[in-house]
């Protein structure tokens, strides 16, 4: 069991960066692990673990050494929690950035429930990611 306020790696990578929680983790290592057998990159992804505290040693370690982040989470795009670390990122690490800080979050619409198919197309999904994370991979500054 990780502390509260201590995030996890679950996959190492150099290339880039995806720092996620909940059901986001196993989606991000699944598109990680794709995007390393077509040779595009290798990827970390970070398990916040907990949004309060949150590790921020382990983001910004992150952020150091690989110049390229993506927040995935669930949370509306609107006063989503990734866009704070995104900010502290830009704050904080600018100059070490080799690419945009990016988030990906759902949609601003009204609760969906537990209809599969509003789900699928208002909250990230695998394929989302992968789109997201080949754009940071590609974009040079």
């Amino acid at each position: 069991i990780q502390p509260i306020g201590k995030a996890k790696i679950v996959r190492k990578g150099d290339d880039a960066t995806i720092i996620t929680y909940g059901r986001h983790v196993s989606m991000s290592v699944v598109v990680a692990n794709l995007l390393s057998e077509q040779g595009l990159g290798e990827v970390r992804v970070i398990d916040l673990c907990s949004l309060y505290p949150y590790d921020w040693e382990a983001i910004s370690s992150a952020v150091i050494e690989t110049g390229r982040i993506l927040f995935v989470n669930e949370d509306t795009e609107i006063t989503n929690f990734g866009e704070h670390l995104l900010r502290r990122v830009i704050d904080e690490h600018f100059y070490e950035l080799k690419a945009r800080p990016r988030l990906l979050a759902a949609q601003h619409v009204p609760g969906v429930g537990l209809a599969p198919p509003l789900e699928e197309a208002t909250v990230p999904q695998g394929k989302d990611i992968e789109r997201e994370l080949k754009a940071l991979l590609s974009e040079e500054t």
